[in-house]
């Protein structure tokens, strides 16, 4: 796992499930998990907001077999994807996009924890990046990593 997550924000890793309609769906041979991260240094590029359209769009490349419709969890989805829904708080309300929100929580806080044992200081196995007293504290005294965004305010 050689690309850089940022913290602060949940949403950056991206799993997108897809909402098959019931005939394309093939149990035997699902459609793998499709899981996008997106880098601090392109989130300072493009922001937050852009980026996050960005890994979706890259997420449903990834994909072998084009989907009837993607639903996506919010109000924006990128231009270029064709035959998307956006669901305003969809995890609530859609079994895949929760689904999808836990599969990304559990994938963030795996990798925050790998990242806790790469760099103690920061205690992002406790404290998972979020801007928590400890770790801004740790910002101050340490200064960033190349995991931290230089635009976050």
């Amino acid at each position: 796992m050689n690309q850089k997550i940022v913290f602060y924000l949940i949403s950056i890793v991206l799993v997108f499930f897809i909402g098959y309609s019931y005939s394309q769906f093939n149990a035997e041979k699902p459609e793998p998990i499709i899981i996008t991260v997106d880098n601090a240094k392109e989130i300072d590029k493009y922001n937050i907001f852009h980026a996050t359209l960005l890994s979706m769009e890259r997420a449903v490349k990834k994909l072998k077999k084009k989907p009837h419709i993607i639903l996506i969890d919010g109000t924006h989805a990128p231009k270029n994807l064709k035959n998307s829904k956006t669901i305003i708080k969809g995890d609530q309300k859609v079994k895949c996009i929760s689904a999808a929100s836990i599969v990304a929580k559990a994938y963030r806080d795996l990798y925050m924890i790998k990242l806790g044992n790469k760099y103690p200081k920061y205690k992002w196995n406790k404290n998972f990046g979020y801007g928590t007293s400890q770790h801004l504290a740790s910002l101050k005294k340490f200064g960033v990593t190349g995991y931290h965004r230089r635009s976050f305010k």
